[in-house]
């Protein structure tokens, strides 16, 4: 799965995959200035270690806090303000290969980058080394690092190389004040707030589903309502989770019969030929408020039937979308629910996932387009997973 970082795409007019040197020398040609989206760094041979990892770790926190909160950093041109000339990294800083390279430098941003509150989902990473050689820069041992990273979870960064936390404003990265800290850490705690589907009874014909909440953030949740969204057909077949969260051989469509379960409050909100949705809101009794990291088991449910007998070594895909206002934000998701129906093994696999507080500004974006995907079954609870390790 390739994310498309629109860093890259601004700054180049081409994906990042595709860079090459020739892009790196007109930057430095052009005398392009250092903004809000892009730093330039030149590596001296008698840096330190360490002392390379706090400026790297320092332009990816500032990137990550500024407003747009995404940024390229390149070591490998010096210049004051302005892109003067493309010079080297040292060999012996940074390994004798492309692939060496490129693993110490994540492993550096991923052991030196933390946030407040913890990251949800951690920043998407794309790294492009290119040697001094093919940039045709005779006489140098080095290499030319290019470094995009993009924000995918709305928190304060900081840098535990020097336990500081940076904010790129305008062409400058600026070290915040514990004041700053303060207000950004308490304006950036939110409840993410997404609905579960689990079984709760099987029934020769049919399963009860209970509608159950998880606060995924960092603040209760005093106030809950939404709005469930039941596909009236679902797939029955074999299920191969480790190739794409939703996928089925040998599928066939199944019809269901979508109801609210008589004996509860369930509110019926609209029906159509191909769904039916109903509402769950603070006003039917669950349990108020929705903790963070917490499963909180609502008394309310919907009924699935499907009409007839289903053979017992198939698996169950049923698709729903949830849409849930908390009073901070809304949450948008796109999930599937899976039942085995021989072991009653369930999962549950949401390919997209927006919380966006009421200034529309992002808190969180899950989504298979972006390589994540959010997944919970009963053993791991809730997880985001990324599509290259499935």
């Amino acid at each position: 799965m390739t994310y498309t970082f629109s860093i890259v795409n601004e700054l180049f007019g081409k994906p990042a995959e595709n860079l090459s040197c020739s892009d790196i020398k007109a930057l430095v040609e052009s005398g392009v200035p250092e903004s809000l989206r892009l730093e330039f760094k030149a590596v001296p041979e008698d840096i330190a270690e360490r002392k390379l990892i706090e400026i790297t770790i320092k332009s990816i926190v500032g990137f990550l806090n500024s407003d747009i909160g995404r940024g390229l950093l390149i070591l490998g041109i010096k210049g004051k303000e302005r892109a003067e000339e493309l010079t080297c990294i040292p060999r012996m800083f940074l390994g004798a290969s492309k692939d060496i390279v490129t693993s110490k430098l994540r492993n550096w941003i991923f052991s030196y980058l933390d946030s407040i509150p913890p990251m949800v989902s951690p920043p998407r990473l794309f790294i492009k080394i290119f040697s001094c050689e093919e940039c045709g820069l005779r006489g140098y041992n080095g290499w030319i690092a290019l470094i995009a990273v993009e924000r995918a979870f709305d928190a304060l960064y900081y840098s535990k190389a020097d336990d500081t936390a940076y904010q790129r404003r305008g062409n400058e990265t600026k070290r915040l004040s514990l004041e700053e800290v303060i207000r950004i850490v308490e304006a950036k705690r939110q409840p993410l707030v997404i609905v579960l589907m689990s079984p709760i009874k099987r029934e020769e014909n049919g399963i009860h589903m209970g509608i159950d909440l998880y606060n995924l953030g960092t603040k209760p949740a005093n106030s809950v309502a939404s709005i469930i969204t039941i596909d009236k057909e679902a797939k029955l077949g074999k299920i191969l989770l480790k190739v794409k969260p939703y996928a089925l051989t040998r599928a066939t469509s199944i019809s269901l019969k979508v109801l609210p379960y008589r004996g509860e409050r369930t509110i019926k909100y609209h029906e159509n030929a191909k769904t039916m949705s109903f509402q769950v809101s603070g006003q039917i009794p669950f349990f108020l408020p929705v903790f963070p990291k917490m499963h909180s088991t609502t008394s309310n449910r919907v009924v699935l039937s499907y009409g007839k007998r289903l053979p017992k070594d198939s698996s169950l895909l049923i698709r729903f979308i949830a849409k849930t206002c908390t009073e901070t934000n809304n949450t948008f998701q796109e999930c599937y629910s899976i039942l085995n129906l021989s072991s009653n093994e369930y999962h549950q696999f949401c390919t997209y996932v927006l919380v966006k507080d009421y200034m529309e500004r992002i808190l969180l974006e899950i989504s298979l387009r972006k390589g994540k995907y959010l997944k919970y079954n009963e053993k791991e609870g809730v997880k985001i997973e990324s599509l290259s390790e499935t």
